[in-house]
């Protein structure tokens, strides 16, 4: 078991942005649809549409995984 803190960290609640949803593509203005842009260096960067208000959709920059409790099962095979 990964804690949060161990894994991909905890919900940021500034990784959130607003913006007017006209700035999204038409086929991306849902809730839960995963996005990728690129950061001012150029590197992509994922991000995921968390909620579409009116006008306003928040975007979520945070890992998808951020904030979850992290399980694996595993079975080791061999050591050597």
């Amino acid at each position: 078991t990964v804690t949060p803190a161990e894994g991909y960290g905890e919900v940021n609640p500034e990784a959130f942005i607003e913006v007017p949803v006209t700035e999204l593509p038409e086929g991306a203005r849902e809730a839960g649809t995963a996005l990728m842009t690129q950061d001012p260096s150029g590197r992509p960067q994922p991000l995921r549409v968390h909620k579409i208000e009116g006008e306003t959709a928040t975007l979520d920059f945070n890992h998808p995984l951020a904030g979850e409790t992290l399980h694996f099962d595993v079975k080791v095979l061999e050591v050597n």
